[in-house]
């Protein structure tokens, strides 16, 4: 799977700002603390989503996230930004990857 592809798997946890949560990696339908992997988590922080994506290589995700975004601590980002600026970081990093990809 392209790097491209599986930014967008982990974008597709937090695509929509009901799916999205500060604070936390994940929480569930109440906003309440959930442990990541837990079946009921159904919001997630950036990180989170890069942590909890299925079917991709969290680790480079993470790694090329930092690098095409420049944003060194993911999680400190998303706690202190709106989530249209969040959304703007993950659009712009995985256009970035699809330019690569060329």
């Amino acid at each position: 799977m392209k790097l491209s592809e599986q930014l967008k798997a982990a974008f597709t946890l937090i695509d929509r700002e009901d799916k999205w949560c500060q604070g936390e990696y994940a929480r569930d339908k109440d906003g309440n603390y959930i442990p990541e992997g837990d079946k009921n988590a159904c919001k997630y922080c950036s990180l989170g989503a890069i942590r909890n994506a299925q079917e991709i290589d969290n680790i480079s995700v993470h790694s090329n996230f930092i690098r095409l975004s420049a944003i060194r601590l993911i999680d400190k980002f998303n706690d202190n930004h709106t989530y249209a600026e969040v959304r703007e970081v993950w659009l712009k990093a995985i256009a970035k990857a699809k330019e690569e990809e060329k």
